[in-house]
């Protein structure tokens, strides 16, 4: 959870803000895709 709360910490950027998007959105399909498995 280390990267997702750097990406938390780091929100002023454009760059880590799309950063944090995509960790956030892989946290969320994780569970899904490893449920597909």
């Amino acid at each position: 959870m280390t990267f997702y709360t750097n990406a938390s910490l780091n929100l002023n950027g454009d760059k880590s803000q799309s950063i944090f998007f995509l960790h956030l959105y892989a946290l969320l399909l994780h569970p899904y895709l490893t449920k597909n498995t």
